[in-house]
């Protein structure tokens, strides 16, 4: 992986932009992943999705306090994302 500035992550997966793809980063000071932030991730991937033609697989968190980065499967959380969306 190649960061690609400070909110997405570059991977070597195809997409509509070329031989790459994007993942989701986002920061947050708290100690652990809350629900609003995965809601948060869902929604920049559903929007990432359109421009890219490709549905990310990992979003990834970055946690305050020198915690590990966490990453979350995409396609488990989208379709809940979507049902509250509407």
């Amino acid at each position: 992986m190649v960061w690609a500035g400070g909110l997405l992550i570059r991977v070597d997966k195809a997409s509509d932009l070329g031989e790459f793809s994007y993942e989701v980063v986002e920061t947050k000071l708290a100690r652990s992943t809350k629900a609003r932030a995965i809601i948060q991730l869902c929604f920049y991937s559903d929007l990432l999705t359109r421009i890219q033609g490709r549905v990310p697989d990992y979003m990834h968190v970055v946690l305050g306090g020198g915690a590990k980065p966490e990453r979350f499967f995409v396609q488990r959380y989208l379709a809940f994302f979507r049902k509250i969306k509407k």
